[in-house]
């Protein structure tokens, strides 16, 4: 059985830094699945199930982020793939997402070379929350 490594969410500071080392080193058998263990269970199932809820938060917003879309395109692009058809409820729900990471909704329609990198980082933030 191959142990499996996972941070738990002390280990990682808000800004993406690693903290703690010793919670980095902390392994768990594949019964265990996001701190919840599933001994007789069908791990299999349980694990396709987890990965559609984790995803990648890169760390760079100037390659993250086209430069030929507006920024909010890019998260409505995000809303679309993840299957909200509606164009009316991605819009707002855009808006809302927005709002969430405190950039404010005037920035819909600018295009992300117009943010600072702080701002490009919330942006990026905010398409992730929409996954």
């Amino acid at each position: 059985m191959r142990p499996v490594r996972f941070l738990s969410p002390q280990s990682v500071a808000e800004d993406g830094a690693y903290k703690d080392p010793i919670s980095a080193n902390q392994t768990f058998s594949s019964e265990h699945l996001l701190g919840t263990d599933h001994l007789g269970r069908d791990t299999l199932n349980l694990r396709r199930n987890a990965r559609r809820s984790i995803q990648y938060i890169f760390q760079d917003p100037y390659a993250s982020l086209s430069p030929r879309q507006t920024v909010g395109k890019a998260i409505d692009e995000a809303l679309l793939i993840n299957g909200e058809r509606n164009a009316a409820a991605r819009r707002q729900r855009t808006f809302e997402l927005l709002d969430s990471v405190g950039i404010s909704r005037d920035m819909y329609d600018r295009y992300a070379r117009e943010m600072s990198g702080g701002q490009r980082q919330r942006i990026c933030s905010a398409s992730d929350r929409g996954t």
